[in-house]
């Protein structure tokens, strides 16, 4: 995996969450263990009964206010990727409420990437929605898995860094 932004890494300055679905908890302790952290830690979510989802960052487990620290967020969005979105900016949302430094966004499976130009007019460019709001959460750096749209978007406003196929 690239490197992640210059800077001090430990136990005191930054946190790794993860979504419990899918790869995001093997890849997220992957991550820590690389930094040297003790864990990666699992973000509650659930769904209620009108199928709305609510999400919940487990501060009682980190034991500690968050605010100024570093978090490395690793959210896959498959299954049901529409949903995993919204639970992925929910998440956000919550470490910003928290007052967080930087959030390193780690997003393997990019949902919607495959949307990267308008082929029939009236169509929306799906892909471009999704990062702007992406990037309306104020992350500061994306790393994802494999996609091809980076150069025909052109300019985003936020790092980003392309991880070639695992």
């Amino acid at each position: 995996m690239p490197a992640l932004p210059e800077g001090p890494m430990n136990a005191d300055d930054t946190i790794v969450l993860a979504r419990t679905a899918g790869n995001s908890r093997l890849i997220a302790r992957g991550i820590a263990k690389s930094l040297g952290l003790a864990e990666a830690v699992d973000v509650h979510a659930e769904d209620f009964a009108d199928s709305e989802t609510y999400v919940r960052l487990p501060l009682e487990r980190l034991g500690r206010a968050i605010a100024g620290t570093r978090a490395i967020y690793v959210q896959t969005t498959v299954p049901v990727e529409n949903h995993r979105f919204i639970e992925m900016l929910l998440t956000l949302d919550a470490l910003r409420e928290q007052r967080v430094a930087r959030i390193d966004l780690v997003i393997p499976y990019l949902l919607h990437a495959r949307q990267d130009k308008v082929f029939r007019p009236g169509e929306a460019l799906s892909i471009r929605a999704i990062l702007r709001a992406i990037q309306a959460m104020r992350v500061n750096r994306i790393f994802t898995i494999d996609v091809h749209f980076w150069r025909s978007l052109g300019h985003v406003e936020f790092e980003s860094t392309e991880i070639g196929r695992i």
